[in-house]
């Protein structure tokens, strides 16, 4: 497709397509059905799912493009808040196509090589966290919390590299993501005690950032239920060791033995809110945000039965057709 130097659009501004590094051309975006672009605080992310119109099979013909090919995409809401203005590269993962209708469902590129299976081992004695880091998924900037190095963690051949920071968060009770060229490795708490800098309201009409609808999941009961456990290990010295927690919860044995390291795995984000609002890109993983909650009621006038501040577990920004949602999950600490 014809590159269109000056096009804009609401969300996509580019997407260029690469063939074994190289330049093989730039996607015609008047094609562009929808997309939306998915930010997580784990390592499911960040993820762009692109369904382009392709009748004359230009995208899948003449482009051949296959799976496993990069696509440079720059993403920046320029006619709305412009909250976002980013170059990411993307690996395609699936291509499914739908007659004419061609989906591509897309992984952030250093994710994606922190999901190839290893081809050597790797031993991490007692190592920092950002040392690990540095090793797994070196080229990034690091955005790392204060996490003590008691624990060995080893990488073996064919283990995925995601497999063992999601292990790591868990056991020190933080959250590992990618976030806008930085790998995050931090606890839930911390990240809700830095500054806010949006406040969203439901049921106000004039106020600048609204809700326009919102569902709660009500479910901190049942996640309590299932992850809530008297956390035992075994020490070669020591012999069997509680964490000391819940300890009128059924056991559940683990394979650490550190207290601290015990303590942490009852540490998880538990789903707050779900909403959606007009498209803003500053809205992104890990940050937090405050809630006002308005009902018609002139002696309460506030609903407190709702969150009045969660951090951003999932966001995803959806365009189609000129339009520009934003939907965000909410989490706080269980």
């Amino acid at each position: 497709m014809a590159e269109l130097v000056n096009q804009e659009d609401y969300l996509l501004q580019r997407v260029k397509l690469f063939k074994n590094g190289e330049d093989a051309g730039v996607f015609d975006l008047s094609f562009l059905k929808e997309v939306v672009f998915v930010e997580t605080i784990d390592l499911s992310g960040p993820r762009l799912i692109m369904t382009f119109n392709d009748p004359d099979s230009i995208i899948r013909d003449d482009m051949n493009v296959k799976e496993r090919d990069v696509l440079e995409v720059r993403i920046a809401d320029v006619w709305e808040r412009d909250g976002i203005d980013q170059t990411i590269m993307f690996v395609i993962w699936t291509m499914p196509n739908n007659g004419s209708m061609v989906t591509f469902n897309c992984m952030q590129a250093h994710i994606d090589l922190l999901k190839r299976p290893a081809k050597e081992s790797i031993l991490f004695t007692k190592k920092p966290v950002e040392t690990i880091l540095k090793r797994l998924a070196p080229g990034l900037k690091y955005e790392v919390g204060n996490f003590p190095a008691i624990e060995d963690y080893h990488l073996l051949p064919g283990e995925r590299p995601t497999r063992l920071l999601r292990q790591m968060a868990k056991e020190k009770g933080g959250l590992c993501f990618y976030r806008r060229g930085k790998l995050v490795f931090k606890k839930l708490t911390e990240l809700g005690k830095t500054k806010v800098k949006h406040t969203y309201e439901y049921d106000n009409p004039i106020a600048k950032n609204q809700i326009i609808h919102f569902t709660r999941a009500n479910a901190r009961s049942v996640i309590k239920d299932r992850v809530e456990r008297n956390i035992i290990g075994w020490n070669m010295v020591k012999g069997i060791v509680k964490s000391g927690k819940q300890t009128a919860k059924p056991p559940e044995f683990v394979s650490v033995s550190n207290m601290p390291t015990m303590n942490r795995l009852l540490e998880i984000p538990c789903p707050a809110i779900d909403f959606t609002t007009l498209g803003n890109g500053a809205l992104m993983a890990g940050i937090p945000i405050a809630l006002k909650w308005n009902i018609g009621k002139i002696d309460a006038p506030i609903d407190e039965s709702l969150p009045v501040k969660v951090v951003i577990g999932t966001v995803a920004h959806f365009y189609s057709t000129q339009k520009f949602f934003t939907r965000v999950k909410g989490v706080l600490p269980l």
